[in-house]
C-alpha cells in the first residue's frame, strides 16, 4: 500500500522564507490563479486609476483597488516576517511582486579572481563564481 505525506493546504498560500524563490513564485502564481484570474492580472499588469468623474469609472477603480488589496494580502500571507518587512512599504501588488523578484529572483553571482603563481614565474588567474 502506497502512503502519501501531507500535502499543502489549498486555503493557505505557499510560504516564502528567502530561499528557492523560483519554485515559490511558481507555486504562488498557481495559488493566486486558483483564487481569481483577475487578482493575477493585477499583479502582472498593475493598474492605473482612472479619473473619478463618472460613476462607471468610480466603480472600475473600486474593483481594481479591491483586487489589488486582495493580491497584496495573499502575497503578504505567503511571506515570512523577515521577507515581508522588505516589501511592506509597496503600495501596489505589482510593485511588491517585482521587488521580490529583484531581491530574490535571479541571484546575482559575484566573480572572484584568484592569483596563482606557477613554477615558471608565469601568472595565472582562476575565476570563481560565488552565489
Amino acid at each position: 500500500m502506497t502512503r502519501f505525506g501531507e500535502g499543502r493546504s489549498i486555503s493557505c498560500p505557499p510560504l516564502f522564507e528567502g530561499e528557492a524563490y523560483s519554485q515559490w513564485s511558481n507555486f504562488m502564481k498557481y495559488f493566486i490563479l486558483a483564487q481569481d484570474f483577475e487578482i493575477w492580472d493585477i499583479i502582472e499588469e498593475g493598474y492605473i486609476e482612472a479619473p473619478k468623474k463618472k460613476k462607471k469609472q468610480r466603480s472600475e477603480n473600486e474593483t481594481k483597488v479591491k483586487l489589488n488589496s486582495r493580491a497584496m494580502n495573499i502575497l503578504l500571507c505567503g511571506l515570512n516576517e523577515e521577507v515581508s518587512k522588505k516589501v511592506s512599504t509597496c503600495k501596489r501588488a505589482k510593485e511588491m511582486w517585482k521587488k521580490l523578484e529583484r531581491l530574490y529572483g535571479k541571484k546575482r553571482r559575484k566573480m572572484v579572481l584568484h592569483h596563482v603563481q606557477t613554477s615558471s614565474n608565469h601568472k595565472m588567474w582562476t575565476v570563481f563564481w560565488l552565489s
